[in-house]
């Protein structure tokens, strides 16, 4: 496969005050087996414990294999700025990108080979993904399931969009994704005020299909220091409100429509939710949306209540 020096994958990971979890983190990383060159790019974003001497100790023992960049001041919370596409990406040389943040972890050192072949046996997907565990950081446990759920663990599973609107597959821990395609999913984050990686995915599936390989070789830790898996369940429910709006607007498939109906009837139930709502779809759906939501509030109410 390989043909020069110039690395088939290159391994980005975003962290932040991970020093509990990045040893873990980056040994996942050092104990692949591949039969081609890969590259890991770690960007510290100005971590205040002693994240980036940790990370920065791994580059002295693997020179060859580290390319991290340290900042001296956090560049999440900067306005404008998305570190993957703006800083991360550009300094990535291989044809496709493996993706895991600070505090998971992989578990199998044939991971990257297994995911990289049948991407290159299959030239129509545009990302690989595969099964993975969670570990709930508080309670220092592992669920008990392989995810995602309700899926059979004895078949891979082809990814389209009919698929991502009703299972989550494509947990970026797990994903190989081809370069091009990542970078043009996005490109497109300024457009949006609330760019998580449920826009990546949908942006990636319209390049092309995706497939879920059956096999566990993760770790997604959930903990109260993540950006969003720690949040309160209120919270999390408004922001998937205002993320399935604003994609609804920007793309107007109509299935981030009944999405956004369905988690009004959740945020609704408290008057601050309800107060959201009316002033967000009074202001940014015009005459048009509006009576087009009305198909939707329907089919997403009998939803609701057919699983209730």
């Amino acid at each position: 496969m390989q043909q020069d020096n110039t690395p088939i994958l290159s391994v980005i990971c975003t962290s932040f005050n991970h020093e509990k979890y990045i040893k873990e983190c980056l040994d996942g990383f050092v104990m692949q087996q591949t039969n081609f060159l890969f590259e890991i790019i770690v960007h510290d974003d100005a971590s205040t414990d002693s994240t980036a001497e940790i990370v920065k100790d791994y580059e002295i023992k693997h020179p060859n294999l580290f390319f991290n960049i340290y900042q001296s001041e956090n560049q999440f919370t900067k306005k404008g700025v998305n570190i993957w596409y703006d800083i991360m990406l550009p300094k990535a040389r291989g044809k496709y990108i493996a993706i895991c943040e600070g505090d998971d972890y992989w578990t199998d050192s044939l991971k990257l080979q297994r995911q990289v072949d049948f991407l290159e046996r299959n030239k129509n997907l545009t990302f690989c993904t595969h099964r993975y565990k969670i570990f709930y950081e508080n309670d220092n446990s592992f669920d008990k399931n392989i995810h995602p759920l309700n899926q059979n663990l004895d078949e891979n599973i082809e990814i389209n969009k009919d698929v991502f609107f009703k299972d989550w597959l494509s947990q970026p821990l797990s994903a190989v994704v081809i370069k091009d395609d990542l970078l043009d999913a996005l490109s497109k984050y300024s457009y949006f005020k609330h760019y998580r990686d449920y826009h990546i995915f949908y942006f990636l599936l319209q390049k092309g299909k995706g497939i879920c390989l059956n096999f566990c070789a993760g770790v997604y830790r959930i903990n109260d220091g993540g950006i969003f898996s720690g949040n309160a369940r209120n919270d999390k429910m408004k922001t998937a409100f205002l993320i399935n709006e604003e994609l609804y607007l920007y793309t107007k498939d109509y299935r981030f429509l009944f999405l956004y109906w369905k988690y009004v009837f959740v945020i609704i139930r408290n008057m601050e939710g309800f107060k959201l709502f009316l002033k967000s779809f009074i202001s940014n759906f015009n005459f048009r949306d509006k009576l087009k939501s009305v198909k939707y509030f329907l089919l997403a109410l009998f939803d609701s209540i057919v699983r209730k």
